[in-house]
């Protein structure tokens, strides 16, 4: 629980402003950036901080995906393809969609090969992540088999989509996460979160294998 920072504020600019700060601060201080973005109620966010990121080329940020649903590259359900679609940009940073028209397997390996590599060098590795209702996160279901993978990224078949995503393994080595979550709908998983659950039952208890994670809410927390 210490590695979590509870803060009641959902202001769209704020938490975008605070995720833009620590990025800009790690690149000016010379290190190279991985962000990591999720679709859903996160993508306000990301397109939000991009903009306060974006006024000046930035060669050593990469932006790439903390989870991805499978398809042929621009389906309408990929979250990349969402996140363009909302506005996100930034020029100056490499961009690292997951799907590249290979299979399903194929596709997996390729984005653990990318992400396994981030991460055997000085690259600051900083995940923004939404939550579900049930306590899902980054494309970690409830029984996900995805879980315990040994590595950093696996693909794994959900009940709706083939899903490429983050194991516990890829989220332990993230630097930071961020999560964003509001609605009544996640107002138990918030205080669940508080408690010690059963990773496989919430996934979202797996943040508390990152070292330093913000939970921006609207539940609990330092009222900022």
């Amino acid at each position: 629980m210490d590695r979590l920072s509870f803060y009641k504020n959902t202001d769209l600019g704020y938490i975008s402003k605070q995720l833009a700060e620590i990025i800009n601060g790690r690149l000016d201080g010379g290190q190279p950036v991985l962000w990591l973005l999720s679709g859903g109620s996160a993508i306000l966010v990301a397109v939000t901080a991009a903009r306060l990121i974006s006024a000046a080329d930035k060669p050593a940020l990469t932006v790439g995906l903390i989870d991805e649903r499978y398809g042929p590259p621009g389906h309408p359900d990929s979250n990349w393809t969402q996140l363009l679609a909302a506005g996100f940009s930034l020029p100056g940073a490499r961009l690292e969609p997951v799907l590249r028209g290979l299979d399903f397997e194929a596709t997996a390996e390729a984005y653990d090969n990318f992400y396994s590599a981030a991460v055997n060098h000085d690259t600051y590795k900083i995940g923004l992540l939404g939550m579900g209702a049930d306590g899902h996160t980054a494309g970690l279901l409830p029984g996900s088999p995805a879980i315990d993978s040994e590595k950093y990224v696996d693909r794994y078949v959900g009940p709706d989509y083939k899903r490429i995503t983050l194991s516990a393994r890829g989220i332990k080595s993230l630097d930071k996460a961020v999560l964003y979550a509001a609605g009544k709908a996640k107002r138990q998983a918030i205080h669940n979160l508080t408690k010690n659950l059963d990773p496989a039952k919430q996934p979202v208890q797996l943040l508390k294998l990152v070292d330093d994670v913000d939970v921006y809410n609207d539940v609990i927390g330092e009222q900022l």
